[in-house]
C-alpha cells in the first residue's frame, strides 16, 4: 500500500445553466471532512456525515438549468499527485435523501 497522509471527503453541487446559447457552471462545496491516516495503516474505516447547506436544491437534469450533486474522495499522497474520484448522487425530493450509485475506488 502506498504511503497515505489523509483521506478527504467533500460534498458539492455543480450548478449549471444555459443563457442565450452560453453554458455556465460553478461548483459549490458544502462540507469537507479530513481523516488523517496512521503511517503504514493497512485498513481504515470511518463513519461520517456530510452536511448540505439549508434549503439546498434537489438534483435537476434540465436542458436550461442543472444541479448535480457529488461526493468527492481524495487520497492525500506525499510528494505525488493526489488520487481522487467523484461519485454522483441524486438528491430526491420525494424521500429527502441522497441516493448513492454503487461505485468502487482504486
Amino acid at each position: 500500500m502506498e504511503n497515505v497522509r489523509a483521506i478527504e471527503a467533500s460534498l458539492y453541487c455543480d450548478f449549471g445553466f444555459k443563457v442565450q446559447g452560453t453554458n455556465s457552471s460553478f461548483k459549490q462545496v458544502t462540507d469537507v471532512i479530513r481523516f488523517p491516516v496512521a503511517p503504514m495503516a493497512a485498513n481504515c474505516s470511518w463513519e461520517f456525515k456530510l452536511a448540505s447547506f439549508p434549503n439546498a436544491p434537489y438534483s435537476v437534469a434540465g436542458s436550461v438549468v442543472k444541479f448535480d450533486w457529488h461526493v468527492e474522495i481524495k487520497v492525500d499522497l506525499p510528494r505525488r499527485v493526489d488520487k481522487h474520484i467523484s461519485i454522483p448522487l441524486i438528491a430526491n425530493p420525494s424521500e429527502a435523501t441522497l441516493a448513492v450509485p454503487s461505485q468502487t475506488f482504486s
